[in-house]
């Protein structure tokens, strides 16, 4: 959504302060990519972990079994977390060019 905002100061100012939140903005932004890439990269392990336990074990091994539906109960956890997380309101949007107003007046003669 766009806003007007409010500066203090003069146009440097202006500028200053607006180059500061952009480059805040892009560091939040790279933070999440990087957050939300190592949590995918996460759960993609923690599933292929149970499935070479499921695959590894046989049915007179229940308690092997039982540990593999943990870890991909746990899977299935994180992968709830991160959906949440990336439908929530405090996810950063990627910085991007601005709107900008352009005005035009037709003379009078």
């Amino acid at each position: 959504t766009h806003a007007l905002r409010e500066y203090v100061g003069n146009y440097s100012d202006y500028l200053a302060q607006f180059q500061q939140e952009q480059e805040n903005q892009w560091a939040q932004w790279r933070d999440q990519v990087y957050d939300i890439r190592r949590m995918k990269q996460d759960i993609a392990r923690t599933k292929e972990q149970a499935r070479s336990v499921e695959r590894s074990t046989t049915p007179r091994q229940p308690n092997v079994r039982r540990l593999a539906k943990k870890v991909a109960k746990k899977a299935r956890s994180r992968e709830k977390k991160l959906e949440r997380y990336l439908e929530s309101e405090e996810r950063v949007e990627k910085p991007g060019r601005h709107w900008q107003v352009k005005l035009e007046f037709e003379g009078h003669a």
